[in-house]
């Protein structure tokens, strides 16, 4: 910026000037008035290009945020490519997974690279023509799911993982291994779940369920199909006598009690002592008991009806010895068909008992017991079974 000299704004005297000093004055008020022209221009020059910058900049920034841009999608099966438009603005945009019947997918490739992925996600803000081409194999994955059912076979609750763990353990009284639960195979090929076992045994896949059976033969044509194995829980009835296991007695449970077993109703297991088997899925079990042990007597605070529950369901059903103040005994005897006593046979039936003959396995009772005042007794107590050899 020019300097200007203060001079020239001093005040002077008011003596009349002659033409020299007004020349002088003019001039350099001309000089001034110049001066400051000069400086306007240039300021509104600059601020010119400011504002057409600025407008360049605005108009390219509103063409590229409005401006639409394609997806090409090649699904590589020899039908048209589609094409999408997409903007700055679409947000993140998911090509997801196509399906085509007899392959499997296995993954994009184009303006992601040349290695195939799967999921491909276009993120906010992406700009650009781009193209993608769908990947295939024609080997089939083919899954198999364990799950727990209802007696209708309604899927209940995935148990694969809990089965996978027992085997993994090396607990299967079978020996059985984990296998892969993803197989591939041909289009066309018929899978079912039996191929991942089919035992029904118990503990030969869990401690908790019990296989029951499979959704038959499936034949695959797309990938990603699942076949599956049905399982029960396992009900498992035992006993204690005075809080203790009957094993830690040097007896088992048919010493104690024989019962049959009921399941929504239908009688499943006649006059056992012990049961450890399936029962489905939010059924109705109720114990009956056919013979306690006399010596013996059930506590009334068992529960001996209840619903199956999604697990393994443990019954412990609590005996305690008898401390009655009357003493009854049992004895054996042959009839003749008008019911008199022939001949006491109880030391011939407790001696074939004590030496486990029995074809039921029944053992040898006590035949002296004590009851209360007022308690029901009866011979049948000590066994009503009337088939030969029992």
């Amino acid at each position: 910026m020019m300097k200007i000299d203060k001079d020239l704004f001093k005040k002077k005297d008011n003596k009349p000037k002659d033409k020299k000093e007004h020349a002088g004055e003019k001039k350099a008020t001309d000089y001034i008035r110049s001066a400051i022209q000069k400086k306007t221009f240039s300021e509104t020059i600059l601020l010119g290009v400011c504002v057409l910058a600025f407008l360049l900049v605005f108009i390219g920034a509103s063409f590229i945020v409005f401006r639409n841009y394609t997806i090409t999608l090649d699904l590589g099966n020899g039908s048209k490519p589609l094409i999408e438009n997409y903007n700055i603005g679409s947000g993140d945009i998911t090509l997801g997974i196509p399906q085509r019947k007899g392959y499997r997918f296995t993954g994009w490739t184009g303006s992601n690279g040349k290695k195939p992925k799967i999921n491909v996600v276009i993120s906010a803000g992406k700009i650009g023509n781009l193209k993608y081409k769908a990947n295939w194999s024609n080997e089939l994955h083919v899954s198999c799911q364990d799950w727990l059912v209802d007696k209708d076979g309604n899927l209940i609750k995935e148990i694969t993982g809990e089965v996978d763990e027992f085997l993994k353990k090396g607990k299967s009284i079978k020996g059985y291994k984990v296998q892969d639960r993803t197989i591939s195979v041909k289009a066309g090929t018929k899978a079912r779940g039996a191929k991942w076992g089919k035992d029904s045994s118990y503990k030969a896949y869990s401690n908790q369920y019990i296989y029951i059976g499979d959704s038959g033969n499936k034949t695959i044509k797309y990938d990603e199909t699942v076949v599956y194995r049905y399982f029960y829980p396992v009900l498992d009835v035992n006993y204690t006598v005075n809080g203790v296991s009957p094993s830690k007695l040097e007896m088992t449970n048919r010493d104690v009690a024989f019962f049959d077993l009921y399941i929504d109703g239908k009688l499943t297991k006649e006059n056992v002592a012990d049961y450890c088997y399936k029962a489905p899925y939010d059924s109705k079990y109720e114990i009956v008991f056919r013979r306690i042990n006399p010596s013996y007597e059930l506590e009334a605070t068992n529960v001996l009806t209840g619903l199956v529950g999604d697990s393994r369901l443990s019954l412990k059903l609590t005996f305690v010895d008898r401390q009655g103040e009357y003493s009854v005994t049992c004895s054996d005897w042959l009839i003749d068909r008008n019911g008199n006593k022939v001949r006491e046979i109880t030391s011939e039936v407790d001696t074939y008992l004590a030496a486990g003959k029995s074809k039921k396995k029944y053992p040898y009772m006590e035949r002296t017991v004590l009851f209360d005042e007022g308690e029901f007794v009866s011979g049948e107590f000590w066994g009503n079974d009337t088939e030969v050899k029992i």
